[in-house]
């Protein structure tokens, strides 16, 4: 027969300190990938429809 410890929770205060070090990140990416869109669509010329086809193409490669 095992026993089984009771966990310790993190507290509020450590997952908004883990959340807000992967927002600088994330958003980092993001704002990447918005400004991709801006230059392929704009710039390059290209349809909208291929150019989610092209990040598809990207992201799952």
């Amino acid at each position: 027969m095992t026993t089984h410890q009771k966990e310790a929770r993190l507290s509020l205060w450590t997952k908004l300190v883990f959340g807000a070090g992967d927002w600088s990140v994330s958003s980092f990416g993001t704002l990447r990938q918005i400004f991709y869109a801006i230059f392929i669509t704009d710039v390059v010329g290209l349809e909208p429809r291929l150019a989610s086809i092209a990040a598809l193409v990207g992201i799952t490669w």
